[in-house]
């Protein structure tokens, strides 16, 4: 995939939801995204507990993907990547961005997509300052403030790396006065900051679910088709999870 825009979303999906669902559709469309990898968490470094494991998380993922699929009319497509669920120890987001880095190359873009309150709480993430020189980062902005009340670490790099929109290339011409055209390669692009450094928001509905209130109404015996896939509560049944 040349000069792809690849958008990463990770997380534990302890259960996948329709949250999570909303939130790939809308980072899909407003980011103009070509595909969309699910990156489920092997063993979270920054959770104590995970009420399933990852065996199970992965099977819930693919499941649910089934119901994210794109509509006929869209042309992105979506994907899981089990390579953190495969990693033996600790799940650091800086080393499965560095890991994917190095498969892509240097000119497909890469974009994390988060929730604003993981954008706030980004210094407490393992190596974070490295994050923007492997990826973009795109930040869920719910309602139309945007992002507020960030701490000041935080505010001041929105300022210096936030942008209106993610990069688009640079094509250069063979007949280019610096006839650089293939030093960027095939397609010539030149443009430093395209395939990573930036911080964009996009827009999703607001979506009033917890996965922690979630887990307790599956451990309750309830099953809210409203909020999980069918595919998703068979897994759940069937394996005995959440109980």
């Amino acid at each position: 995939m040349t000069h792809a825009r690849v958008g990463l979303f990770g997380g534990t999906f302890d259960p996948p939801h329709v949250g999570h669902r909303v939130l790939v559709r809308s980072a899909a469309l407003a980011l103009k995204l070509d595909v969309v990898r699910l990156i489920p968490s092997g063993q979270p470094w920054q959770k104590t507990t995970v009420a399933t494991s990852a065996v199970d998380r992965l099977q819930m993922l693919r499941a649910a993907v089934l119901d994210m699929s794109p509509r006929p009319d869209e042309t992105w497509q979506i994907a899981v990547d089990d390579r953190e669920t495969r990693r033996v120890g600790p799940t650091f987001t800086v080393e499965t961005l560095k890991e994917l880095r190095a498969e892509v190359g240097p000119a497909t873009q890469l974009v994390w997509l988060m929730g604003a309150d993981q954008f706030a709480n980004l210094p407490t993430w393992h190596r974070w300052r490295e994050l923007l020189d492997v990826t973009h980062l795109a930040v869920t902005a719910r309602g139309p403030e945007g992002l507020t009340e960030l701490p000041a670490e935080m505010q001041a790099l929105l300022t210096a790396h936030g942008r209106d929109a993610l990069p688009e290339p640079i094509q250069l011409g063979a007949d280019s006065a610096d006839g650089a055209n293939s030093a960027g390669g095939a397609e010539g692009i030149q443009n430093p900051g395209y395939a990573c450094g930036s911080i964009v928001l996009f827009r999703m509905p607001a979506v009033p679910i917890s996965s922690t209130a979630l887990r307790r109404q599956l451990q309750a015996g309830d099953r809210p088709r409203e909020l999980l896939s069918d595919g998703v509560i068979d897994l759940i049944d069937r394996l005995g999870l959440y109980r």
